[in-house]
């Protein structure tokens, strides 16, 4: 914590001016109360980016030559403040491969099998069921209309490194 205490109000004229900043690789958290109190490694607290604060400030008397003499009596007081904050982080995602727009989700036969939501029922059991699609590719005759609509506006960039078939990544 930076506490300061800035002061106007005298016959001089005083200013100050400072650059506070610091990088992402000089900031660090404790390492007790990271390791042990949030049971993090003290590498979890470092953040990208930079911070800087720059500020100033500048006061006296108000002295306008030969209209008016403020001295022990009006005094002026300007500063002036500013946070900036510069944060980087890499984003990696993926987007859909163009057989993935097509409703082709095989993989090169590594896909999982996909079902028809239409065909669900319920067996005398009491078990729900529902028919797979005899390929991974669902049928574009199923695709909804808003969906085919915003798909055909092709807003997603080609991808450009390979991506994974199941949602965990693996």
């Amino acid at each position: 914590m930076l506490t300061v205490v800035k002061k106007s109000g005298t016959n001089q004229l005083h200013g100050m001016a400072s650059d506070y900043g610091e990088r992402g690789s000089w900031r660090t958290g404790s390492f007790l109360i990271c390791s042990r109190a949030h049971n993090r490694s003290p590498q979890s607290e470092w953040r990208a980016g930079v911070v800087m604060m720059p500020d100033a400030n500048v006061g006296g008397p108000l002295v306008i030559p030969k209209i008016y003499n403020g001295r022990n009596r009006t005094f002026f007081f300007f500063g002036y403040e500013k946070l900036i904050e510069k944060k980087t982080q890499a984003y990696t995602s993926q987007t859909p491969t163009p057989d993935e727009l097509a409703g082709d989700f095989s993989f090169g036969g590594l896909g999982q099998k996909l079902y028809d939501p239409y065909s669900t029922r319920r067996l005398a059991d009491g078990t729900w069921t529902r028919d797979p699609f005899p390929t991974t590719t669902i049928p574009r005759s199923m695709f909804d209309p808003v969906a085919a609509k915003i798909l055909s506006y092709n807003i997603w960039n080609p991808p450009n490194m390979p991506g994974s078939f199941s949602s965990t990544g693996r």
